[in-house]
């Protein structure tokens, strides 16, 4: 199980890398501040002769859409995909609050055995770390299979 999920793969290709780096790049347009739903093209970000950092364009809101660098060979593309610092950042504080939650959890259920005491509200210091886990890997996971397609479509 990872903490912060990435993916690491490569692409074999038959063109030459140049091919490969304007066959990327004509499938690229920069990042807008607010989104680039409307637009025609595959990816947004950054293309260069031999590396490229790009996410894919959706038209729905997905914090967790990763971001693609990749490293352009001449017979293979090496493809990491992670999530944005911002988003990691994010899902560090609240799994830091759903550690904590438990942590109370823990220390109430443990008063309760000695009072007698157990009310259910307790319970709810278990649900923000599953919950947390489900939308890093429900929402990372299945745009990294959506991006390697489209990518590996792109280059063959």
């Amino acid at each position: 199980m990872q903490i912060l999920p990435y993916k690491k793969i490569t692409i074999k290709h038959n063109n030459s890398k140049q091919e490969i780096s304007k066959i990327i790049k004509n499938s690229t347009e920069p990042c807008k501040l607010f989104g680039n739903s409307g637009s025609s093209k595959i990816f947004c970000g950054q293309c260069n002769s031999d590396s490229f950092k790009v996410r894919r364009i959706i038209k729905y809101k997905n914090a967790f859409i990763p971001i693609l660098n990749g490293k352009i060979d001449e017979q293979s593309i090496i493809v990491t995909m992670r999530m944005s610092h911002m988003t990691n950042l994010l899902m560090s504080i609240w799994m830091t609050g759903a550690i904590l939650g438990f942590i109370i959890f823990c220390l109430l259920t443990i008063y309760s055995l000695f009072t007698g005491e157990f009310n259910f509200f307790y319970l709810i210091g278990l649900a923000p770390a599953p919950i947390g886990f489900l939308m890093i890997n429900i929402g990372f996971w299945k745009e990294v299979e959506r991006a390697e397609l489209e990518l590996k479509k792109l280059v063959n």
